[in-house]
């Protein structure tokens, strides 16, 4: 067995693609046809503070207690407790039986510590007063934050309490677009949207509200052009005006 590191993608909130390093326990096998392919055996997460040395050595060490089921030493203990935290997870997907004595004991430990932390509930004491929707408020939040709403506010001067009420404003709206006083209603009743942005409830009021829409006017046009080259920097738009003749010729 081996260490080997790999590379993983994903795309932050600005829409951005992020490259993050992490290393994965690998077996080499054969295939029945005599080719040599790499098996992944056990995600290991990135490793901090581990040489290529100490990386060398814990392969081995998990390589003498999963195929020859031993018992491994070391010197540096905190190698040691990677060793046996990633051995027990990786009997946690592959159950066998435990020969060596000290291995069954450790992870016998570490199930122990595993259920101390584990909470009996009975479902039937399980009582839901107060349900509230998340959904297309996450939709609208990630779609807000994406858009850098709260940035261009926080460039107009706006404090952070008036620029969440301004996102809690827009994405209730976009929700349920009603009378101000109704929309309040609404949100305060069904949705987790205040929550979501740790806005007191006292805040949100319809006056609140009436007064944030004449704020979110008066910044309207340049909010206007910011979102429209947010928009064409986010997809790589390419603007084109075209002009017709619609003057009626025989």
């Amino acid at each position: 067995m081996f260490i080997a590191l790999a590379h993983k993608v994903h795309k932050d909130d600005d829409g951005k693609f992020v490259v993050y390093d992490y290393y994965r326990l690998m077996k080499a096998r054969l295939t029945p046809d005599g080719k040599k392919r790499n098996e992944c055996l056990l995600g290991l997460g990135q490793l901090e503070g581990l040489t290529k040395r100490e990386r060398n050595e814990l392969a081995d060490m998990l390589t003498s207690m999963i195929e020859r089921g031993q018992t491994v030493m070391s010197f540096n203990p905190r190698l040691y407790e990677f060793a046996m935290e990633f051995y027990v997870k990786y009997r946690e997907k592959h159950p066998a039986a435990e020969s060596d004595p000290v291995l069954r004991r450790e992870a016998e430990r570490k199930e122990a510590e595993r259920r101390r932390d584990l909470v009996t509930v009975s479902l039937k004491s399980v009582v839901q007063k107060q349900a509230r929707t998340i959904g297309p408020e996450a939709v609208c939040r990630s779609t807000v934050e994406m858009l850098k709403i709260r940035e261009f506010l926080l460039s107009k001067g706006w404090n952070r309490d008036e620029v969440k009420l301004a996102l809690v404003q827009i994405i209730a709206r976009a929700i349920y677009p009603y009378s101000e006083l109704k929309t309040v209603r609404c949100m305060k009743e069904n949705s987790a949207l205040l929550e979501m942005f740790k806005l007191p409830a006292k805040m949100a009021t319809k006056d609140a509200f009436y007064q944030g829409a004449l704020r979110l006017w008066e910044v309207h046009r340049e909010m206007e052009d910011f979102l429209h080259s947010r928009v064409k920097s986010m997809f790589g738009l390419e603007e084109k005006v075209l002009l017709f003749d619609i003057t009626y010729a025989e």
